[in-house]
């Protein structure tokens, strides 16, 4: 057999096919967790699709997607390129137009699994006058109520944390530093693009 993803010739329905790459995406991790007696069972050829066979087909589809999403493939002829040569015409097309559809979730949740620093997902502000405090000069002066939602630090490979919301009061010269030492990062990032 020139590929193992020949086995998929076998597959009673596409959308075997499509459980199968989006099954061995969700394991790509450790492949061994992928449950193969399941698929060997929906292959419902047990005298020609085994065990070893669906074992083989799944550490093959992880590569395939592993080197998909690392060469930012985008097109169903960049996912062809990809698959082994040899393989039947109908089948590198089914699996090129599956990939296609799917990999820009994929390569969203594989970012989002990896160990990095917090991200920020949403920014909500507002201008706010206080009319109650203990001192009457801060009376009527306003302050800038900002409500980020920030993604926090991956701490395990493949969990993806949750959204924490980070809520914080700022002064007009708060506000004002804030945004000129802002000002200063973006003229030195200005500086290195150029």
């Amino acid at each position: 057999m020139a590929s193992e993803l020949a086995v998929l010739l076998e597959a009673p329905t596409k959308d075997l096919v499509q459980k199968i790459f989006t099954h061995a995406f969700l394991v790509r991790d450790d492949i061994t967790k992928a449950n193969v007696p399941k698929y060997v069972a929906l292959f419902g050829k047990p005298e020609t699709v085994g065990a070893e066979h669906v074992a083989a087909l799944f550490a093959e589809v992880k590569t395939i997607i592993t080197a998909a999403l690392y060469a930012g493939a985008a097109s169903a002829e960049q996912v062809a390129a990809i698959l082994p040569p040899g393989l039947d015409a109908r089948l590198s097309g089914l699996v090129a137009k599956l990939m296609v559809a799917h990999l820009p979730g994929w390569r969203e949740a594989a970012s989002m699994s990896m160990v990095s620093l917090p991200n920020l997902v949403e920014t909500n502000w507002r201008v706010d006058m206080k009319t109650a405090t203990e001192h009457v000069g801060r009376m009527a002066v306003p302050a800038v109520l900002v409500d980020l939602k920030v993604r926090a630090q991956p701490t395990t490979r493949g969990v993806v944390p949750p959204v924490e919301n980070v809520s914080f009061e700022l002064s007009k010269e708060a506000l004002d530093t804030m945004v000129e030492g802002l000002g200063r990062i973006r003229d030195q990032l200005s500086s290195i693009n150029q």
